[in-house]
């Protein structure tokens, strides 16, 4: 690899040890684009790895049991750990917790389910690696984090906010959370402290114009963006320095058809994908510099019955229709061009199992190697990170302070410990 880095030395390095945090266990993360499916109906989540032609091959062993009524996903931003919600059963809806597998195979880790509170339709598994399940009928929001490949609440969750709250995502640094709420026309913010827990930002909860259905931050963690389902619209946010909201000039934006409800933005934040579950299509939004947003005409597909959940990557689209007709149609995959026009890739439509409904994407990114907090450079931040990493040699477990994800991160020489033997490459890796 090419060294893109200036080299510095560090007089002392401070050795730390404590107690356990997250998984001991070495996870697999998938070596390939892999594709998770929920599928309400049938209790289960199919998996399939994603060829390049954008087609679909279903995993050995999938689909895999993950509950009643399994209603939503979210994947850890190192693809290790996928948890699911089941929204089948009042007062005792649940979340579980798996690991992934290289093959992208999922293992459901001992001590599954564990409880949340009532209508969790979202979950988003923060960089930090805390998990945000919105308990719409509760006007609740619950954090956990995963402790010795278990899954633990926070101290001070639930947190309590009304009108709702609905769909959940994370700003590209994990410092802050969004929610949008069904009523209210609001959206929540809140700051994530060292320890996990949420502050109210200032000026939250700031103003919808509508109902809110799905919240996307952009991949530069510069624009939120809102489906606005009854208003056929997405409104489109900027984030000042304190986390806080400031609405775009010209939001809402007409996303071209009607109920926009579910939104995808590609990893190059060049395109807002957006699903309708009246019209029954997908249309293409651009993004310009300034994070406003524009229907691509002439970008309208009709699916038809029940679209919902979308997902995107650099070239290709994927849609799931969540059909009453059991089973549901299963996963509709379209590519797109330069312009952002799409063409139904032949096919389509994969079958998933019945009513398949929430999907995650893991992307496999080439890291760089010392990126600790994934921010695409090595720098100050990232000494800080692998110094809480230290355990030392032969100690397999990420000290407090470190996730298991920059813990592996900062095992440079693969020997599952973090050590002197590390820090070398960690030094070669440094930039100031």
């Amino acid at each position: 690899m090419q060294c893109m880095w200036k080299n510095r030395r560090f007089a002392a390095v401070t050795l730390m040890s404590g107690g356990l945090t997250l998984s001991t266990t070495a996870l697999g993360q998938p070596v390939q684009e892999t594709l998770f499916v929920a599928n309400n109906v049938s209790d289960n989540i199919s998996v399939f790895t994603v060829n390049t032609d954008g087609t679909l091959t279903e995993v050995v062993g999938s689909p895999f049991s993950a509950g009643q009524d399994t209603e939503a996903l979210a994947l850890s931003p190192d693809g290790r750990y996928l948890v699911a919600t089941n929204a089948g059963l009042p007062e005792v809806e649940q979340i579980w917790l798996f690991e992934v597998e290289t093959t992208g195979a999922l293992r459901p880790v001992p001590g599954n389910p564990w409880l949340t509170g009532n209508a969790p339709l979202d979950l988003d598994m923060s960089p930090r690696g805390y998990i945000y399940s919105p308990c719409s009928t509760d006007d609740q929001i619950r954090v956990f984090e995963i402790h010795d490949n278990a899954l633990v609440e926070l101290p001070d969750s639930p947190y309590g906010t009304p009108f709702f709250p609905h769909e959940v995502d994370t700003s590209a640094d994990g410092a802050y959370v969004y929610f949008s709420h069904l009523s209210g026309s609001i959206i929540s913010a809140y700051s994530v402290g060292a320890d996990g827990r949420l502050s109210v930002l200032p000026g939250a909860p700031f103003s919808l114009p509508g109902s809110g259905f799905e919240l996307k931050v952009s991949p530069d963690g510069k624009n939120p963006y809102v489906g606005l389902g009854l208003g056929n619209a997405v409104a489109g946010y900027a984030v000042e320095p304190t986390g806080a909201l400031v609405q775009l000039a010209g939001s809402p934006f007409s996303s071209g058809a009607t109920s926009a409800v579910n939104l995808a933005i590609n990893p190059s934040g060049e395109f807002v994908f957006v699903a309708h579950v009246v019209s029954d299509g997908v249309t293409t939004m651009a993004r310009d510099s300034a994070g406003g947003l524009s229907f691509v005409p002439g970008s309208f597909q009709y699916i038809g019955r029940d679209v919902r959940k979308i997902v995107a990557d650099d070239g290709f689209v994927f849609v799931t229709d969540e059909s009453a007709v059991d089973p549901g149609v299963g996963v509709m995959i379209y590519s797109y061009d330069d312009q952002g026009l799409l063409t139904l890739i032949p096919g389509s439509p994969f079958a998933a199992g019945s009513r398949p409904k929430d999907m995650e994407l893991f992307i496999p990114q080439a890291g760089i190697p010392g990126d600790l907090d994934e921010d695409g450079d090595v720098d100050l931040d990232d000494y800080a990170l692998f110094a809480a990493c230290m355990a030392g040699p032969g100690e397999s477990v990420p000290p407090p302070g470190c996730t298991q994800g920059q813990f592996d991160g900062a095992d440079l020489d693969d020997d599952v410990d973090v050590d002197l033997g590390d820090f070398g490459g960690f030094q070669g890796a440094f930039a100031a």
